[in-house]
């Protein structure tokens, strides 16, 4: 941690300002402390979440699979009849690059 202090022309003032910089580092100690356990609490905290299940995964996984059903019909003139009979890999495919198109927008 530093102190930066402007040194003046006058010793005695310089000697002031040294002092009042010391009295001074008490208060930003404890500052300092106190913050750093609000940010450890908060660390832990989140890392509690982080390893929390998703609660909606079942509804999730329910209206992904619907979205990419209604964007394979909404895409059938770009695909041809192809997307209608799309297999399990391509809606999977499909699910993960719309999770990803959301989450980039913000919408998880």
């Amino acid at each position: 941690m530093s102190h930066p202090m402007e040194v003046g022309a006058d010793p005695l003032g310089n000697i002031t300002r040294i002092n009042n910089a010391l009295e001074a580092m008490p208060a930003q100690l404890e500052e300092a402390q106190t913050k750093l356990s609000n940010v450890e609490h908060q660390l832990e905290t989140a890392k509690a979440e982080v390893n929390k299940p998703f609660a909606q995964e079942a509804e999730l996984s329910e209206k992904l699979d619907r979205l990419t059903a209604l964007n394979a019909l909404l895409n059938m003139d770009e695909k041809g009849n192809d997307a209608i009979g799309m297999d399990e890999e391509g809606r999977k495919k499909n699910r993960k690059e719309n999770l990803q198109t959301d989450q980039r927008n913000g919408l998880h």
